[in-house]
């Protein structure tokens, strides 16, 4: 009786026990069937793009080096607050302008190898030409840019206003050409072309040219120094637009020519922008001041920005 009794208690327990193995199974298949395969890891994000700007060193409140060497001025912070309203991350680079734009062996503006190789995304605050747009793209323009005949104040040219069988000196690779002098109708000059506004200088205290013609405004303290002629054929203004004013200048197709031309359309209509253009036209006034001694005469927001 206790054999039997245990006999059958251990079949019954075999019973149980077979009974959950199966259970075991068919849970276990029943969850293969339900759970997917690890599938690959997931891809990591990727970093936001960074658009990066050549910035040009011009004359302050532009884009000038401060004090402490610091990079500033009233591009650096069009550029910020458009990019942030863009919700775009941007940066700027200071390499030689040459990089965007340079002179040909007769003056005429040449697309560089860095807007041109896409080494950034294009290039702030460089004027809008005919010439240029040949070769290049702009967005809508948010500075002024006139241009000056200027000699030194004990040139005769101050009297006698005329630059007839004369050497002018242009900036070679910037705004201010002989075609634009051409374009105002002044005609019969000689040109010669010079590194920068400081060259130009330079060839009118050498004697090497009797007058400068290059891209000036009212707060520019490295003029301040020179008399502004009006050269005869040019009419009653001395201030000639050789440009249709500045801008960020890309390689053509760039997809950064729409997303900021919205942005600054948004920063304008503000009311920010005349903020800042203001702020900057009074760091401008007290900068000439500093220098030159006096106040800028005339000086005003419509020097330094196109506001609409």
């Amino acid at each position: 009786m206790h054999f039997r009794q245990t006999f059958m208690t251990f079949k019954m327990n075999t019973a149980k026990i077979s009974t959950l193995v199966f259970l075991f199974a068919v849970v276990g298949q029943g969850e293969s069937v339900r759970r997917a395969p690890p599938g690959p890891p997931p891809c990591p994000l990727q970093p936001p793009k960074v658009w990066v700007f050549e910035m040009p060193i011009y004359p302050p409140p532009l884009s000038y080096l401060n004090s402490s060497g610091e990079f500033t001025g009233l591009y650096r912070e069009l550029l910020q607050a458009v990019c942030e309203i863009a919700e775009k991350e941007c940066d700027y680079t200071t390499i030689p302008v040459q990089k965007c734009m340079e002179a040909g062996p007769n003056g005429e503006n040449i697309a560089g190898e860095g807007v041109m190789g896409e080494w950034f995304d294009g290039c702030f605050g460089f004027g809008i030409t005919t010439e240029r747009q040949q070769q290049v793209e702009f967005s809508n323009p948010f500075s002024p840019l006139k241009s000056n005949m200027m000699v030194l104040p004990s040139s005769p040219l101050v009297e006698t206003q005329n630059v007839t069988g004369k050497i002018v000196a242009f900036a070679g690779g910037q705004l201010s050409s002989p075609q634009c002098l051409i374009n105002h109708g002044v005609t019969g000059f000689e040109a010669i072309f010079v590194n920068g506004h400081a060259a130009g200088m330079e060839a009118l205290e050498s004697g090497e040219a009797d007058a400068l013609f290059n891209s000036n405004n009212a707060l520019n303290t490295a003029s301040a120094e020179l008399v502004i002629i009006n050269p005869a054929g040019a009419g009653t203004d001395p201030d000639m637009q050789c440009i249709s004013g500045t801008a960020l200048m890309t390689k053509k197709g760039s997809e950064a020519i729409d997303w900021w031309n919205e942005a600054l359309e948004t920063y304008k209509a503000s009311g920010a922008f005349l903020s800042l253009c203001e702020k900057y036209l009074e760091i401008g006034r007290q900068m000439y001041f500093d220098k030159i001694g006096s106040y800028p005469e005339g000086a005003t927001v419509d020097d330094i920005c196109l506001l609409d």
